[in-house]
């Protein structure tokens, strides 16, 4: 899971706060794109959080102007600044590895299919656009193709900027505040990991999807034993469920040490002394 944030002219950009939850629930890379004159710009490969807002500030900047971040969880293609998103719309694989350049670019949220398609290497969203640059390299007014795309999609959200203030959003999207954003998912992440050693949320969303918890359940018991309590959501208390020793309806041991666990509120997991 990935998240686009689209900040519309004359909407303010988001907040630094914001910026650090979507980036620490998806920690695989950044990227943006805005609108400049008649066209849009773009630069993405931002690994890290500083430089990301280094990049970006003064946030105040971005009110008269289209702003669209991308922040990914790397589910198909590598993990590098160049998949990061946005996407030049081509069918040119190197064009669309490009770090920084202009003309009407997509991001994406979701899973299209597994990459690899027009190289070894690409993912899921640089195969859909070189699929169907022809398609999607003008701005269009015809129902009958977005509609196409809305069914072709999927449960996916695509963002795609072509300047002169014209742009089209495919999906369910959801508001924060005046925001667009393709899902309100990196509220519910794991700060404790994410603020503290930001690749556990990475390697923990890919073990969702895998199915393969053990390993990772076992480190983050291990951290566990050193704080008194850190953040989850309901899903990640069921996967360490799942992994746990034993566990009752609100305690769970792991080796020597039993742990508390809520399903109430916010979700706070807490250390207990062992029984």
């Amino acid at each position: 899971m990935c998240v686009i944030c689209f900040s519309p002219k004359g909407v303010d950009a988001p907040t630094e706060d914001q910026i650090e939850d979507m980036f620490y629930a998806n920690p695989d890379g950044a990227g943006y794109a805005y609108e400049e004159g008649n066209t849009v710009k773009y630069k993405k490969g931002f690994m890290t959080l500083n430089d990301l807002l280094e990049e970006l500030e003064p946030l105040e900047q971005w009110k008269d102007k289209n702003l669209a971040l991308h922040f990914r969880i790397g589910t198909a293609g590598k993990n590098d600044e160049h998949t990061c998103h946005p996407f030049p719309i081509t069918t040119n694989y190197g064009e669309m590895r490009q770090t920084e350049g202009e003309g009407p670019v997509l991001f994406h949220n979701g899973i299209l299919a597994e990459g690899g398609i027009i190289n070894e290497d690409s993912s899921d969203t640089q195969d859909f656009v070189a699929a169907f640059a022809p398609m999607l390299k003008k701005y269009s007014k015809s129902k009958a193709r977005d509609k196409w795309l809305e069914k072709t999609i999927g449960t996916s959200k695509l963002l795609i900027l072509y300047g002169k203030n014209k742009y089209k959003m495919f999906g369910d999207w959801k508001k924060d505040g005046d925001l667009f954003v393709s899902n309100l998912n990196y509220y519910t992440s794991t700060k404790y990991y994410t603020y503290d050693t930001p690749q556990w949320f990475g390697e923990w969303e890919k073990y969702y999807m895998k199915k393969e918890m053990k390993a990772i359940a076992e480190k983050m018991f291990a951290e566990l034993e050193t704080e008194d309590y850190v953040w989850a959501t309901k899903y990640e208390i069921e996967c360490m469920l799942e992994n746990a020793d034993a566990h009752t309806a609100t305690t769970m041991t792991v080796g020597d040490t039993v742990y508390n666990y809520d399903f109430n509120g916010e979700l706070v997991w807490s250390e207990a002394a062992n029984y």
